[in-house]
């Protein structure tokens, strides 16, 4: 599981974690296999979630993931969102992990 869980009064949900198998398209690899590949929308997408839906700073993220700065975190968050618009896949993958965080 990756490390993003949050207790935020923002949303609900974010008192769960994302699950880094739904977090990497059911792949089934845990987070400290792909957290530090470059444009991993498995990455990204727990970063967006941490960062839109949970309310974390970017400070907050990147000490709660390891290995990354504010500015990286940043950056993979703004990709994500440019990501989003055009990508029909990775809409319907983050349309399920809010799903699943629902319960």
């Amino acid at each position: 599981m990756s490390p993003i869980t949050c207790s935020s009064t923002r949303s609900p949900r974010c008192s769960r974690t994302v699950d880094s198998n739904l977090a990497n398209g059911g792949k089934g690899q845990p987070w400290e296999e792909f957290r530090d590949r470059y444009r991993d929308s498995g990455r990204d997408l727990v970063l967006w979630f941490g960062r839109k839906r949970c309310g974390l700073t970017l400070r907050a993220l990147a000490q709660r993931v390891g290995g990354l700065d504010y500015t990286s975190v940043g950056l993979g968050v703004k990709r994500f969102e440019q990501r989003l618009l055009v990508n029909k896949k990775l809409r319907h993958l983050t349309d399920q992990v809010d799903k699943a965080l629902r319960l």
